[in-house]
């Protein structure tokens, strides 16, 4: 007997009492029907879940072997299985559950298994019902067949008359076990329909039927539980690979990523970072952009060259590279011509004969020229030296064959033909994204050195070209080698995954070249969708993946990216725009954004090193530090690629990180189209000099947006380096350390077509969530960290501003308060408020919603009261936090359009004044009255009235919203700016919440706001809803008793009379609506009439002047005024003002 005792006892609804022994034996008995009947519904869930799954799986296949009959075969025998196998598990899982130390009863679990094949049954429902309603739980469960119910109260196993029921034969049930005919036929009739305990004991007795029953039904749970393992299994990586990570399937695979930084349950041990290839593959695209960025500082330090020169020698820029080219044409076809005389047949293998190519270089190096331009050529000759040493590195050529180039081609440029001699070449397609697979090199791109006389390509663009295409193959075949190298180190784990095996090589008919005759030659395989190609010391190696992982060959060559229609690229390109606007062109998003992202980095940083190991992340100082040091290279670029010794200690983790793949390049280079699209340029600065202003406007906005985005980075990786981690792990725990705009899933192409910020919401939210998983020590600790971190800091705020307004609350801007740490620094003589709030993560947001509720319960603040309110204001925090398509279905573009219809922005705020839109008025009217005094408003209502000119009416407020909308970020900014100015020139004062950027940090509240939340305005607003409520019912029920009334004239009195009688609280204001509305008819209103007598005398007089002019004759016009006279439509007023018009 235990006893619990926490405090005084409290009363339960049970005869449990907290504090009291646990003697009660019908209490007992009620916990024992409880478990049992949870354990039941375990059953009862898996059972029904596999024989519904497999009917329809079965159903599937049937369908794609032979449609119609083979959907019904197959629907039969998914039936059968599925249900057998369910049956079978969930009966294992509920004994278990009910009693985890009892031996399982072998015969319960055939049972089961057969009784859930009958329609209606499932499993244990009889017992479960009783279960249910002993212990208290409910008695509503579907009750089975009574056959089936019978059987279940005997204890025994249906008879074949029972499943009869089902359609079920014994041949259809030993076919679904992997019984024979025969088999079946003895074992079913020995033990079906006698007791369960008999099969029991048979099996105990060693009785060779039983075992092959129990063991053949043991066998189709096994299978069922399996299948049922993979199916979630392809259900959660489908699903990651196609919103999240289109690498997910290989990456799981790996028991951890960057060492440790993720750990998990993978197969495959991940022994050092050169076999990682999650994170080789996570940094590729990275390392590639750093290493195009050094071709770009190299092309900008020979741009400078050109341009000092031709203004030296009076001559353009692009001569003196033509010139070049030539030269270094030349150079190169001496050893060209000489090395490939054979195969060609003759001279000129290089596109020119030896001796014009001599004759070149004796001109060009008789006129100095090899001196006046040695800078220009030094550069392109060590582009071109790259792209051999390139290859090496990615070990797509071997070191022998490597220095057997260097040897043979001293002075080697690539010689791309107009018209590309050799089909297997693909360097040009592959840099143009034609390649079916982006993620696989299957070609090392060096060129079969056939000469050609055709002319030779531009060879800057050359250079280019072949130094991207390079580079980009080295660092794809990197990553697909370190994966190669996981197989390698572990050969046990790895069987049934994937094999490492040589090219096969085949002989098919060709044409010999020499003689043009039809011959053998050997080839390599074309390796297909699960196989893919690595290069190792220069050899074609072949991963081949077992059929059952073919997704993962697919992802890991590309071939998983779902294609996006025309129809949305356009839609991309729009939402490119917007994005671009709202942020990477915006101003005002670059340093509230950067407070975000610290904020988020911090916590995941947290996770991975500790709480005491990150605090520089958060530190002005180092985040300032960081800043300068990427501001200096990006600006210095070129100074530090011609001398490296002009770096520092920080300038030089910077270049690591980079190296590493730790940079995302700002926010325009964060795919792989982006890069490519980089890279196509290249090829044209090395020809002359860019001189456009939209150029170099561009590279600044790039610039200071690479600053903001990767200063956190930065400092995360300078964080992980110095507790111990690799460049390579820095560099991806820097990725990794707010959203990775590089890691997307395979539909995230099609997504972003309709929904902007889609990416950054699934990869934030999906990497700080992970870092507040506390279903991990790690994940707690954090977890506990920053609600910890975040209770303290709410509390210590809300003591600070209570201390200044106890009702700071409902001055500032809920919105305000929920997404911001806010400070309170002041109170006006008003009572209005001055504050900094400073913006943090959107994925901590509703974690600190939680602590500032727990802050205000504990003080038992009004705002908590209201239970339901609270709940739903948090509900709609978590969606807006980690919903990626935001509050709204509606695609990004259209959602401005859609807001106008409904007059509610995102937030649920009034575009136009809601009170204005009942009121049958002029459009262009429809404005606040704020909206005349800003700079942008001032030009809404000058555009409003143009168009009002032009027969479109619209309100101010609309060209507003729309403007601030497709405009974005530089149109709020600049509307605010000219705001400002205006009121500088004009000698209005300014406030700090007024100022672009500024305002994102410091606010002031408003007294209107206030006493419309609180005090007496809320009572005006209640008072006014309830008369205007009161209004409309009086109106509809005097109609209501009109209409009455001209139905039954001879009732007038005793309608009125129960009218007033039925609604005492309005009998004033109905009986003067119902007398109003009976002289009215008397008089002879109609409808329209009414209408004219709402309006004002001046426009009342217009409307009867307009029906004047349309009479034909004085007489009419006299009896049509006689008559409005009588009606009370032409009043005094209004005949005054009619004399007027008439005399007009």
């Amino acid at each position: 007997m235990s006893t619990f005792r926490i405090g005084e006892p409290i009363e339960t609804k049970s005869k449990f009492r907290i504090g009291e022994a646990i003697d009660d034996e019908e209490e007992k008995a009620r916990r024992g029907y409880l478990k049992e009947g949870v354990s039941f519904l375990t059953d009862i869930a898996i059972a029904e879940g596999g024989r519904i799954g497999a009917t329809a799986g079965g159903a599937a296949i049937g369908t794609a072997i032979l449609p119609g009959f083979g959907t019904l075969i197959g629907g039969t025998i998914g039936y059968i299985a599925g249900g057998l196998g369910a049956g079978a598990a969930g009966s294992i899982a509920r004994q278990k559950m009910f009693d985890k130390d009892a031996e399982v009863s072998e015969g319960q679990v055939v049972a089961d298994a057969l009784l859930n094949l009958v329609p209606g049954s499932g499993i244990g429902k009889t017992v479960m019902r009783k279960a249910a309603a002993q212990a208290g739980i409910g008695a509503s469960m579907s009750v089975g067949g009574q056959l089936i119910e019978r059987a279940i109260e005997e204890g025994r196993l249906p008879t074949q008359e029972e499943l009869s029921v089902a359609g079920l034969t014994g041949a259809a049930l030993g076919g679904a076990l992997g019984l024979s005919g025969s088999a079946s036929e003895k074992a079913f009739g020995k033990f079906l329909g006698k007791p369960i305990d008999n099969l029991n004991a048979a099996l105990k007795a060693g009785d060779p039927d039983a075992k092959a029953l129990i063991g053949q039904t043991n066998m189709t749970a096994r299978e069922y539980a399996d299948a049922t393992t993979k199916r979630y299994e392809e259900f959660y990586l489908r699903n990651r690979e196609k919103y999240d990570d289109e690498f997910i399937r290989a990456k799981v695979l790996q028991n951890n990523v960057a060492g440790g930084f993720l750990k998990q349950k993978g197969k495959l041990k991940v022994e050092d970072d050169s076999m990682d290839y999650a994170m080789q593959r996570a940094l590729a695209e990275g390392r590639i952009d750093a290493k195009i960025n050094q071709v770009e500082a190299d092309i900008a330090l020979e741009n400078g060259f050109l341009l000092d020169v031709s203004q030296r020698l009076g001559t353009s820029t692009s001569q003196i590279s033509k010139e070049v080219n030539d030269y270094l044409y030349a150079k190169h076809a001496l050893a060209y011509n000489k090395n490939n005389f054979g195969k060609f047949g003759e001279d000129g293998a290089a596109g020119i004969s030896t001796e014009k190519a001599r004759k070149i270089i004796d001109n060009f190096e008789a006129a100095g020229k090899d001196k006046t331009y040695d800078f220009s050529i030094k550069v392109r000759k060590d582009l071109s030296k790259q792209i051999l040493d390139t290859l090496e590195d990615g070990q797509l050529i071997s070191k022998a064959e490597a220095a057997k180039l260097r040897k043979d081609a001293p002075d080697y440029v690539p010689l791309n033909r107009i018209m590309r001699e050799d089909p297997l070449d693909d360097v040009g397609e592959f840099i143009q994204g034609s390649f079916a697979s982006k993620y696989e090199t299957t070609s090392t791109g060096i060129r079969r050195a056939r000469g050609s006389n055709r002319d030779v390509d531009n060879i800057n663009q050359n250079i280019v070209n072949s130094l991207s295409g390079a580079i980009r193959r080295a660092e794809v075949n990197k990553a697909n080698l370190a994966f190669k190298k996981l197989i390698d180190a572990n050969p046990e784990a790895s069987k049934g995954i994937a094999k490492v095996r040589p090219v096969e090589k085949t002989y098919q008919e060709g044409i010999d070249p020499k003689t043009g005759e039809k011959t053998k030659i050997l080839v390599d395989e074309k390796p297909g969708e699960g196989v893919l190609s690595v290069f190792v010391e220069g050899k074609k190696m072949l991963v081949d993946f077992d059929k059952n992982f073919a997704g993962v060959a697919r992802a890991m060559k590309g071939l998983n990216r779902k294609q996006v229609s025309d129809v949305m690229k356009w839609s991309m390109v729009a939402n490119r725009y917007l994005g671009g606007l709202y942020t990477r062109y915006n101003p005002e998003f670059m340093i509230p954004n950067l407070t975000r992202d610290r904020s988020e980095a911090f916590v995941n940083a947290m996770a991975k090193m500790g709480p005491t190991k990150v605090f520089d992340l958060i530190n002005p100082a180092k985040i300032t530090e960081d800043m300068n040091v990427i501001r200096r290279n990006l600006m210095n670029a070129e100074k530090f690629r011609a001398n490296p010794n002009l770096m520092n200690e920080n300038d030089l983790l910077y270049k690591r990180f980079k190296e590493a793949g730790g940079s995302t390049g700002g926010l325009s280079m964060t795919t792989i189209d982006d890069l490519e699209g980089n890279i196509a340029k290249l090829g044209e600065k090395l020809t002359a000099a860019p001189k456009a202003k939209a150029d170099k406007l561009n590279k600044i906005v790039n610039d200071i947006n690479e600053v903001f985005e990767d200063s956190t980075r930065f400092s995360t990786f300078k964080t992980a380096i110095k507790n111990g981690a690799t460049d390579e792990q820095a560099a991806y725990a820097a990725r990794k350390s707010s959203f990775d705009p590089r890691e997307r899933g395979t539909e995230t192409d099609n997504l972003k077509a309709l929904y902007l910020f889609v990416n950054p919401a699934i990869q934030g939210g999906k990497n700080f969530l992970r870092s507040m998983d506390f279903r991990k020590p790690g994940g707690r600790k954090t977890f506990a960290a920053v609600m910890g971190g975040l209770g303290a800091t709410a509390t210590a705020l809300d003591i600070h501003n209570s201390s200044i307004d106890p009702e700071y609350r409902e001055k500032i801007p809920q919105w305000k308060l929920d997404k911001h740490l806010t400070l309170v620094t002041g109170k006006n003589e008003d009572g209005t408020l001055k504050y900094v709030s400073v913006p943090i993560g959107y994925s901590m947001v509703p974690f600190k919603m939680a602590a500032d509720m727990a802050v205000q319960m504990f003080k038992g603040g009004d705002e908590v009261k209201d239970l339901e309110s609270l709940t739903s204001r948090f509900a709609n925090s978590v969606m807006d936090s980690y919903n990626p398509i935001g509050g709204s279905p509606i695609p990004t573009q259209l959602r401005p359009i859609v807001d106008l219809l409904s007059n509610q922005d995102g937030l649920g705020r009034d575009i136009r004044p809601e009170w204005m839109e009942t009121i049958n008025m002029d459009p262009t009217e429809r404005y606040y009255d704020f909206t005349a005094e800003t700079y942008g408003g001032e030009l809404a209502l000058g555009l409003a009235d143009s168009l009002k000119d032009m027969g479109y009416e619209t309100s101010p407020e609309n060209i507003r919203y729309l403007f601030n909308n497709y405009l974005g970020g530089p149109g709020k900014f600049f509307d605010r700016l000219g705001t400002v100015t205006s009121k500088l020139y004009n000698g209005k004062k300014i406030e700090v919440n007024e100022i672009p950027i500024a305002r994102r940090f410091f606010g002031q509240t408003f007294v209107d706001v206030f006493e419309k939340r609180t005090g007496r305005m809320a009572e005006i607003d209640t008072l006014d809803k309830q008369a205007n409520t009161n209004s409309v019912k009086a109106g509809r029920i005097a109609r209501n008793a009109l209409r009455e009334m001209r139905d039954n004239p001879n009732r007038l009195d005793s309608i009125l009379q129960t009218t007033l009688r039925n609604n005492p609280d309005m009998q004033e204001s109905l009986l003067r609506r119902i007398q109003k509305g009976l002289k009215d008819e008397a008089r002879g209103l109609t409808y329209v009439d009414r209408a004219a007598k709402r309006l004002p005398v001046e426009q009342r007089a217009q409307y009867i002047f307009g029906q004047l002019q349309e009479q034909p004759d004085d007489l009419s016009r006299r009896k049509l005024i006689r008559e409005l006279i009588e009606k009370g439509v032409a009043t005094k007023s209004v005949l005054k003002e009619l004399l007027q018009l008439q005399g007009q």
